[in-house]
């Protein structure tokens, strides 16, 4: 979900492969509202509320009791909970994942099976309550914090998996076979006795923009790249990135598999639909839609293979060993039977969305490698929203997946990291819950509230592990540097602007009043502005983010000079386009001002002209002429404003300059052949996003007066 370019307009990550068209198309958030106000409060809510009054007061939240080490089994123990009619070669099948457990967990290893596992239908209350545990944290003495569930969404439900994850740490695997499931834990305990590949700490972000599409664009730019940018301050871990045109099927499948898989994959992207009962539904939901799909507005009919990456698509002799991978993309993690999000307002729609609920194919045969399968996945079932990384009224919130990422980079395990989720989650559904208790009582409520928050609740309660929670990223050394012998550069810009303190803020000021960019205590220089010199600043130092060796002048003299004359003509040439325009304004600025003066004067001489003539000549019909002329006058400059447009188009002007110098600033870090393409497809799609911006406002300001783009004309009456 997006307010970006339209705040009233909610995007969602997800595209129907079967008409390519979104899942869900965009809607208002009175739309939405209007379906939230019969939805239902979530079964947990008491255990929710006590879950964020702890965090209100300050309290330890994210996991068990007090005094337990999640980084230990022996202390936080660990347990598999069995669907309860499981078949018994699938526990055999696990028997090597099961001793190696016993062995690390000790005394605080459980084993549910038969009558101990999950009955059909059994609630996570009921379930606990056999155990002797009610409400409240983790406590490892009577059930373990890290769980594993096995079996089916249709034996074990998500909601069970969801609820129960509020305070445990919990996964779940469900493969076809026993051969799967003895693929997985082979996989599991090869990477933690030692026996398989070394790995490098090595961490990739993939983030897809298709086209125009608001969705990805967002994603990318608010999302990806600033956890991108999060990996590589890491002193012992190498980050690398593909965003934009990179961030290709041919990409993604060398990061599952090929040369290019690393520790840690965090991908950013659309999630593949289908209808209920279409022939590839269960093989495709949730498949990762890549960056060759041009976007719902250049696209029409079904998605093919090529545009996305399904369980199918991986090679036989795929090697991810030791991968945890996470998935922000609708259906990423599973699908439910029912669609939990449109019941009444957009009540056309199917009910049920799939034959069965079932986990999402890819992330199963990840897992489930003959050579080496993936230790976890992460993902979404349902569909995602963009409230999970963004609030109205005060932009990108990333807070939750920079914890997550930091516990993963620092070798917790993945069901301890997920925990900030599952904490955010208890808070959002409190909150909501409050909204429409209020609702109930008869107060008034703004239906952008209610959409926001109902929006963000069922969003971050979608999240799960695919895989052993217990599972972490092992990793024997940091990879080496990549090459420098190009320039390396750190994308930043509008697009990834962050409230994470991981990105640099212009704080500081200069003697002249000229914003500082600060990277660190000792590099500040002025931002480019007016009355200074292109050359000049870049010659102070590399713009933020640019990586060089300091003998890189040295060796490559002729590309670093030739880089250095492309940046400041870049610069000259912007400067000199924005004075153009300036002065073009000024120009007319100056001459209407001078006429409206004269007005004023007019109204002025008027008015003396009347009081004189009414006082010397007694002469009615003259002095109520030049009356005229002054209440004429007085009436155009005061009420009418006609210097109003002379304002605003002050406005437009400045704001016009600033697109021209954020675009041109971004051009000029696009300096890495890795990245630089990405970075240059993003620049470009969010200038053109703010012209636009620019132009509907000009449009509603003007309303009768000449309009910059006569789209906005039918809509100007709405809400911005």
């Amino acid at each position: 979900m997006s307010a970006s370019g339209s705040q009233d307009m909610l995007f969602f990550n997800g595209i129907d492969g079967a008409t390519g068209r979104y899942d869900l198309p965009p809607m208002t958030t009175g739309e939405l509202a209007a379906y939230i106000l019969g939805a239902k409060l979530p079964d947990d809510l008491d255990r929710l509320r006590e879950k964020h009054r702890r965090e209100a007061g300050g309290l330890e939240t994210l996991g068990p009791v007090d005094g337990v080490d999640v980084r230990d089994l022996a202390s936080a123990g660990w347990g598999v909970v069995f669907a309860k009619d499981t078949d018994p070669a699938v526990m055999e099948a696990l028997s090597e994942l099961i001793a190696l457990r016993r062995e690390q967990a000790g005394d605080l290893f459980r084993l549910y099976s038969g009558g101990e596992g999950v009955a059909a239908g059994e609630s996570k209350s009921a379930w606990l309550g056999k155990r002797g545990v009610g409400p409240g944290p983790a406590n490892p003495k009577k059930v373990p914090y890290y769980l594993l569930l096995v079996g089916s969404p249709e034996e074990i439900p998500f909601r069970f998996q969801t609820q129960l994850d509020v305070d445990y740490a919990v996964g779940r695997i469900h493969f076809d076979t026993p051969e799967e499931y003895a693929s997985y834990a082979a996989g599991v305990a090869r990477a933690e006795t030692g026996a398989g590949r070394a790995l490098a700490r090595h961490a990739t972000f993939f983030g897809v923009t298709n086209g125009d599409d608001p969705a990805t664009t967002q994603t990318t730019g608010k999302l990806v790249q600033p956890l991108f940018q999060l990996g590589r301050q890491h002193p012992d871990w190498t980050s690398t990135g593909r965003f934009g045109t990179e961030a290709s099927k041919a990409a993604l499948t060398d990061l599952m598999g090929g040369a290019a898989t690393p520790s840690i994959l965090f991908t950013g992207s659309h999630g593949l639909s289908l209808p209920n009962g279409h022939a590839h539904q269960l093989r495709h939901q949730g498949a990762l839609v890549c960056s060759e799909w041009p976007g719902p507005n250049q696209w029409a009919g079904p998605i093919p293979q090529k545009f996305f990456l399904a369980g199918e698509d991986l090679s036989s002799d795929a090697d991810l060993s030791g991968l945890i991978a996470c998935f922000y993309a609708c259906f990423g993690g599973g699908t439910p039977l029912t669609d939990d999000f449109v019941r009444q307002s957009f009540n056309d729609r199917p009910a049920q969305i799939a034959p069965v609920p079932f986990l999402a194919d890819l992330p199963r045969r990840m897992l489930s490698r003959p050579r080496g399968g993936a230790l976890a996945v992460i993902g979404h079932v349902e569909r995602v929203w963009n409230c999970s990384y963004e609030w109205p009224g005060v932009g990108p919130q990333i807070d939750v997946f920079e914890s997550f990422l930091r516990q993963l980079l620092n070798g917790y395990p993945v069901g301890a990291a997920v925990e900030f989720f599952n904490s955010r989650y208890a808070g959002l559904t409190t909150l909501l819950a409050d909204l429409l208790e209020r609702i109930d009582h008869g107060e008034e409520l703004l239906p952008e509230d209610l959409a926001f928050h109902w929006t963000a609740s069922n969003d971050a309660r979608g999240n799960i592990i695919i895989g052993d929670p217990a599972v972490r990223s092992i990793t024997t050394h940091k990879e080496p540097a990549q090459s420098q012998d190009h320039l390396h550069v750190e994308t930043r810009g509008p697009a990834m602007n962050s409230q994470s303190p991981t990105v640099p803020e212009p704080v500081a000021t200069t003697s002249d009043s000229l914003p500082v960019i600060t990277d660190s205590a000792s590099d500040a220089r002025p931002a480019s502005g007016n009355g200074h010199q292109p050359a000049d600043l870049f010659a102070m130092s590399p713009p933020p983010g640019l990586d060089l060796p300091d003998d890189y002048q040295v060796k490559h003299p002729e590309l670093y000079a030739a880089w250095t004359k492309h940046v400041q003509a870049g610069y000259e040439y912007n400067d000199q386009i924005f004075r153009r325009i300036l002065d073009a304004f000024l120009q007319s600025h100056r001459s209407t001002l001078v006429m409206y003066w004269i007005v004023f004067g007019v109204g002025i001489a008027a008015f003396v002209a009347a009081v004189v003539t009414g006082i010397t000549q007694q002469n009615a019909p003259l002095t109520a002429l030049f009356g005229g002329l002054t209440i004429v006058s007085f009436v155009t400059y005061f009420i009418g404003r006609p210097t109003q447009s002379v304002e605003e188009n002050l406005q437009y002007v400045t704001w016009l300059g600033i697109i021209y110098n954020t675009y041109w600033t971004r051009l000029s870090w696009a300096v890495d052949p890795e990245t630089a393409p990405a970075v240059l497809d993003m620049a470009t799609a969010e200038a053109i996003t703010q012209l636009k911006e620019l132009s509907k406002h000009h449009g509603k300001a003007v309303k009768g007066r000449p309009n910059l783009d006569p789209t906005t004309e039918s809509d100007s009456g709405s809400d911005d």
